[in-house]
């Protein structure tokens, strides 16, 4: 028997629930293979296609998923001293395993939700309390004449030029003429992006906002942001400045993150490529980035350091990259994209989180993996909020 028949054979059995122990263990086997990814990927699109939504279902599917997930955390533990801007085959176990969690946890709670089925299907139950789905393109446009565009979810991305059009081309139907000045908007558990007059692209990250006008007329062009961006800026003669509450930010044209968000106490940008200045804005001193460096501005002083760029510009590749990342700045994130206020049950003692997740993971599987640093949680839901409660 080929692998390939061996993998469908143990599949089908394990989802009819006939497996015996031996038998899963071997299925295991191959999911822990990376060269199985595409048979699995369409095996379990098969299964998804001709299930029924049952709770025996979604208790098999957890079962894998967990499985992958100690895989994870497993690998991730090896790889933690090596740095990750040099591939390696341990990295490429990492996300091959990564995308296995993926389409199951969230593949299958994406398909139950999807059909037709009572609604208590509609809520999943995990281990920490009811579980919470991950965040999506959700924004609003405001335009200077108080009128709110409630964008689109199925869309990713609106481009601002002689008129107003998603990315894919099609246009923003409720915008009724012309506006000198735009604010894009994003939610907690929301995520867009905007392509300026310029032709400049930037993704806003969740709880954020980008105001920015209908042409860049003058000898600047200039953006105001509040919260968390990744700017491409087009180059072009005239100075591109992203002004936040605590700095600015002068470039020609180049791609860098800006994280500022009115609750923290510092402002990073972190550089890509080109060269960037940033301008204290209480003092006005300033200091120039080069690829690799971030700069952190908090009261008065600038500081610049070299970074590994990945875990300040994962969010907008789809994940959550943790390298020795303080549980503080871990939950601040979690918290943004899944809409959950964090409560700390008692006083916690230092931790950190090395590891990247998928942001389309429902909340309940970032938990499993970040459990493993020792760390509990637990999910309550009342009718106006949730929390994610951080336990010993």
């Amino acid at each position: 028997m080929s692998t390939r028949e061996n993998l469908t054979f143990l599949f089908e059995r394990y989802m009819s629930g006939n497996c015996s122990d031996e038998e899963v263990e071997a299925l295991f086997a191959l999911f822990e293979e990376p060269a199985n990814e595409a048979a699995l990927r369409q095996l379990i699109k098969q299964a998804l296609d001709s299930a029924e939504t049952d709770l025996s279902m979604q208790g098999r599917v957890d079962r894998i998923s967990q499985r992958a997930e100690k895989n994870i955390f497993e690998a991730i533990q090896q790889e933690s001293n090596i740095r990750f801007r040099r591939p390696t085959k341990v990295r490429k176990l990492i996300l091959a395993a990564a995308s296995i969690v993926l389409i199951f946890s969230v593949g299958i709670a994406f398909y139950i939700n999807s059909r037709p089925a009572p609604e208590k299907l509609l809520e999943v139950v995990s281990e920490f309390g009811t579980d919470v789905m991950p965040g999506g393109n959700r924004a609003t446009l405001h335009l200077d004449d108080g009128s709110i565009i409630s964008l689109s979810e199925e869309k990713s991305g609106i481009v601002t030029g002689d008129s107003l059009t998603y990315s894919d081309g099609s246009l923003l139907s409720q915008a009724k003429g012309a506006a000198q000045n735009y604010t894009l908007n994003t939610p907690k558990g929301g995520q867009y992006s905007v392509v300026l007059p310029d032709g400049t692209q930037v993704w806003l990250n969740a709880e954020s906002s980008l105001t920015y006008p209908a042409r860049f007329d003058g000898d600047q062009r200039r953006v105001e942001l509040t919260g968390e961006a990744y700017f491409e800026v087009s180059h072009h003669k005239k100075p591109f400045i992203v002004s936040s509450a605590k700095q600015e930010i002068k470039v020609l044209g180049t791609h860098f993150n800006i994280n500022a968000y009115p609750d923290q106490e510092v402002s990073t940008t972190t550089l890509i490529n080109g060269s960037v200045r940033v301008v204290n804005r209480e003092t006005q001193s300033s200091s120039i980035l080069s690829p690799g460096e971030q700069s952190r501005v908090q009261g008065g002083q600038i500081q610049i350091k070299e970074v590994d760029v990945m875990p300040y510009v994962s969010w907008r590749k789809g994940f959550f990259s943790f390298r020795e990342t303080e549980m503080r700045e871990a939950m601040s994130q979690l918290s943004r994209w899944y809409d959950v206020e964090v409560v700390y049950a008692k006083t916690m003692p230092p931790t950190h989180f090395f590891g990247d997740i998928a942001r389309n993971e429902n909340l309940a599987s970032v938990l499993r993996i970040l459990k493993q640093s020792g760390v509990n949680f637990r999910i309550e839901k009342d009718d106006s909020r949730t929390k994610l409660v951080v336990l010993p």
